[in-house]
């Protein structure tokens, strides 16, 4: 192969290559509560894709009514630290998993809200244990 298709061939390897923290969590589907104030009976569904965004359905937990539209966003997944920004209001979900669990601080145009629990799968969490956030 010419020096340049090589050349062309390898630039087209690196920039196709998903990061191996998105490739390990892409599919992943996780179900979050967060437990303070208007959100207190409400769980969220997140779905990672492989592209780096995500979607994420909301619903009241006694009724299963949906309380939103389905809302996108882009998330980013480094060192056991996960991070999802919503793609309108300014909402972050940020920090870390462990095991089957993803616990960190929700904020809004970087003001903290509150503590968020999630775990890997549909099931609704309980709710947050004190001890399990960091």
């Amino acid at each position: 192969m010419p020096p340049m298709r090589s050349l062309i061939a390898a630039l087209l390897l690196v920039f196709t290559m998903q990061p191996p923290a998105l490739a390990q969590r892409a599919g992943e589907t996780w179900t979050v509560v967060i437990d303070r104030g208007a959100f207190s009976s409400f769980a969220y569904t997140w779905r990672l894709k492989e592209d780096g965004t995500y979607e994420e359905d909301g619903f009241d937990t006694l009724s299963r009514a949906p309380i939103q539209q389905m809302v996108t966003g882009r998330w980013s997944a480094r060192d056991g630290r996960l991070v999802l920004r919503q793609d309108f209001a300014g909402f972050v979900f940020d920090g870390r998993v462990t095991g089957e669990q993803y616990t960190g601080t929700f904020y809004q145009d970087r003001t903290p809200l509150a503590k968020f629990c999630a775990w890997k799968g549909s099931e609704v969490p309980a709710g947050c244990d004190d001890e399990l956030i960091g």
